[in-house]
């Protein structure tokens, strides 16, 4: 559970804006995001399976010489 204490003068901006941030480092945006909608299985899949594909591709453009990349 995330919890945000009010510091002395600090106003409703900041402390929303505090609130937001330790919600994206707990992992509660994500996890809403993913419970709004099913998602079947197989498509679950496929899409970790694509992600996995493009971090790879990523990984074998960053360790290739730039002369070679074209």
């Amino acid at each position: 559970m995330v919890r945000v204490e009010g510091r002395a003068g600090e106003n409703m901006e900041k402390l929303l804006r505090r609130f937001k941030k330790a919600c994206e480092k707990e992992g509660l945006t994500k996890q809403l995001r993913q419970n709004q909608h099913f998602e079947k299985p197989s498509d679950k899949n496929r899409r970790k399976i694509v992600a996995a594909q493009r971090a790879q591709r990523k990984a074998l453009m960053e360790a290739m010489p730039r002369a070679k990349r074209r």
